[in-house]
Parts: structure tokens; C-alpha cells; sequence
């Protein structure tokens, strides 16, 4: 038992991505809405399963593939995409402008940044600290906007709930994570690799929360048809 559980916490930034595919597919949700959380999926699962491959296969895996930090780099940047896209997609979060913006800006500003860089890989915490900023800033604004429209209670069994509180959560916890995280190894390194395996747990509870919204989602078609645009 003990060595099935280090399995798969050695493995826990993949099989999360799973949960919310296999809902998906199994439970068969129609509905365009949650694809860009399906997508994200879809796409983390690859990226991460490659990324901990050659992290825990170093030594059968070419030289240049042994550096993953670039996707880890590309996780971060699709997380910030695709679940801003969703949540920008929502008639709440479209009485504020500001969000279309900033993802805008964020995608033009990254894109600058590794295009004079020169290359994807290299670690460097700023891109992880402004990605969970801004996935707080796209989940408050959510929240915000549903508890100041009077038509609408906020129920914490709606899909854009859970997507966003896994937002939340995720980003709170990695946010300071990332921003001290330099800082933290300087002192203790030992502190800081459990940082990293409490981002890594995470994850875990990221992929839980979207496999439940997406759960919910298959029930609540025509609700949720109405609050996120085509």
C-alpha cells in the first residue's frame, strides 16, 4: 500500500488530468461550455506526463529532454489561458472589461518574453507567481460578480463555482509558493522541496474539482447554457 501511494504522489501532476477526461467522455457532456476545461485537460496531461517521464527516467530519455523546466513553463502558460478563457466566457464576468484585457496583455507579454528569451526552458518563478496572480484575480472577479447581481445566488454546486474555487485554491496556495520560493530554498532547502510537494498536491486537488464540475455540468445543460455564451 505504502508503495502504490509514493507511486502515485511521484506521479501526481499527471492523473489528476485524467478525472475530468474520463467524466467527460464517460458521462458524455454535450454541452461547448466546459471544453476549454476539457482542452486544458487534455493538453496538461501530455505536457505533465512527459515532464515527470523524463524527471523520473533521466537516464533513458536523450540529453536535451532531461531539461523540463519549458514545460512546465507551457503547464503554466495553458493554465492561465484556458481557464481565463472560460471564465471570461461567462455574462457575469463580461460586465467587467478588464479581464479580456489582461489575458490579452498576458498572452502578448509572455509571448515577448520567451520570443526574447530565445528559448522555453530555464525556471523562473516570476512566470509561475504572475500565472496564479492572475487566476485569482479572474476567480475573484467571478465571485464578484455574482455576489453583486441580485438575480443571482451564488450556489456553490454550479459548475463556474467549483471551477473557480479550484482556481482559488490553487492559485493561493502556489502564489506565495512561487514568490518566496527563491528566498525560501536560500535559507532551507529542505523547505523548499516541500513547497514543491505541496504545489504538487495541488494538483491533485485541481483535477478533483474539475472532474466534479464537469460532473455537475452533465445535469446542468440548460442552467448553465444560459450563464456562458456560445
Amino acid at each position: 500500500m505504502g508503495q502504490l501511494f509514493e507511486f502515485l504522489f511521484r506521479w501526481s501532476e499527471v492523473w489528476p488530468w485524467v478525472l475530468p477526461l474520463a467524466i467527460f467522455f464517460i458521462c458524455r457532456v454535450k454541452d461547448k461550455s466546459i471544453r476549454p476545461l476539457v482542452w486544458l485537460s487534455a493538453i496538461s496531461l501530455i505536457l505533465a506526463f512527459f515532464a515527470v517521464y523524463c524527471q523520473q527516467y533521466a537516464d533513458q530519455v536523450p540529453p536535451k529532454w532531461r531539461d523540463n523546466t519549458g514545460v512546465y513553463n507551457l503547464l503554466s502558460i495553458a493554465r492561465t489561458i484556458f481557464f481565463g478563457y472560460y471564465l471570461i466566457r461567462i455574462p457575469k464576468m463580461m460586465q467587467y472589461r478588464y479581464p479580456k484585457y489582461v489575458l490579452l496583455f498576458y498572452i502578448i507579454g509572455i509571448a515577448i518574453y520567451f520570443l526574447n528569451l530565445g528559448t522555453l526552458k530555464g525556471f523562473n518563478n516570476i512566470v509561475f507567481t504572475i500565472e496564479n496572480f492572475l487566476l485569482l484575480v479572474f476567480c475573484n472577479t467571478y465571485f464578484l460578480g455574482t455576489i453583486v447581481d441580485e438575480d443571482e445566488t451564488l450556489s456553490i454546486s454550479h459548475p463556474a463555482f467549483i471551477v473557480s474555487a479550484a482556481m482559488a485554491v490553487y492559485g493561493a496556495i502556489n502564489f506565495f509558493i512561487y514568490l518566496f520560493f527563491y528566498a525560501i530554498v536560500a535559507i532551507n532547502m529542505d523547505i523548499g522541496i516541500l513547497t514543491m510537494q505541496v504545489s504538487k498536491g495541488t494538483i491533485i486537488v485541481l483535477g478533483l474539482m474539475l472532474a466534479i464540475a464537469v460532473y455537475l455540468q452533465r445535469n446542468k445543460k440548460q442552467q448553465f447554457n444560459k450563464l456562458i455564451t456560445t
